[in-house]
């Protein structure tokens, strides 16, 4: 009973952790409040874990960031200076944007979050169990 306990105690820190620690926070702001637009790729940086940098306009102020150029359904090195591609941003925070399916990508990260939610604190409890057995038979 205690391993139980131990295990959903240690999925549920997982789950909250991961929930609030990379994209998982952004991509539900804006599956929330996200509008979409037009940005121009300004290059790729392929090099970079395929990404590539964009630029967008919102209400006359431009702002630049970065993405995998996967969301975009395309190589990087398919991508050139000047091209267009889909992004959304949060009207709020025109800063926080990202390119690509929202919904999938949001749809993506939250199975992550969930398997490794899942299988984290039992390779954690295998770990130690075995660790106690070894240290038992020393």
């Amino acid at each position: 009973m205690l391993r139980l306990a131990s295990y959903v105690l240690m999925a549920i820190a997982f789950w909250l952790l991961l929930s609030h620690v990379g994209p998982t926070e952004r991509y539900v702001q804006l599956a929330r409040a996200g509008v979409p637009a037009e940005a121009v790729v300004v290059r790729p940086d392929c090099a970079n874990h395929a990404t590539f940098i964009y630029h967008f306009e919102v209400e006359g102020r431009q702002f630049e960031s970065h993405d995998h150029a996967s969301p975009t359904g395309r190589d990087c090195d398919s991508l050139k200076a000047g091209e267009k591609v889909g992004i959304f941003y949060l009207p709020t925070d025109p800063s926080v944007s990202m390119v690509g399916n929202l919904t999938a990508q949001l749809r993506g990260e939250r199975t992550f979050v969930a398997l490794t939610s899942l299988a984290m604190p039992g390779f954690i409890l295998w770990a130690f169990a075995r660790r106690r057995r070894l240290n038992e038979n020393a």
